[in-house]
């Protein structure tokens, strides 16, 4: 058996600052941890093989995802929320490989990505 464990810690400031536009500035603090665990197991006699992975993600909004000041371009304006959470991901993967003598191998692996308060665009015409 292998087994891996690992935590990883993040750590956001935001500091937006507007000239002549005061009630736009803001300053946002994010802390995130990322956990994984990592297990596998190579059978004996090295005919099968088992792994198991499991990792949390967050992703941090940007200063121009949580602006309410209105950013325009040639083809589109964008305004930002400054309540947005940070969005956080589930990653999960299984899998199982079987090594054959004078032939090669065959396995199924299974992967699941799940996610919260996924941040995204959404337009309006």
């Amino acid at each position: 058996w292998k087994i891996k464990v690992g935590v990883r810690l993040e750590h956001k400031y935001v500091n937006a600052n507007y000239p002549k536009k005061d009630s736009y500035n803001f300053q946002k603090n994010y802390g995130n941890a990322v956990p994984s665990l990592h297990i596998s197991y190579q059978s004996p006699n090295y005919k099968h093989a088992f792994n198991a992975s499991y990792t949390f993600r967050g992703v941090l909004p940007t200063a121009e995802q949580l602006t309410t000041f209105v950013l325009y371009d040639i083809e589109y304006f964008s305004v930002g929320n400054p309540f947005l959470k940070p969005s956080y991901t589930h990653q999960v993967e299984i899998g199982w490989n079987c090594f054959i003598e004078r032939f090669g191998s065959i396995g199924i692996n299974s992967y699941y990505k799940g996610n919260k308060n996924n941040i995204s665009k959404s337009s309006a015409v």
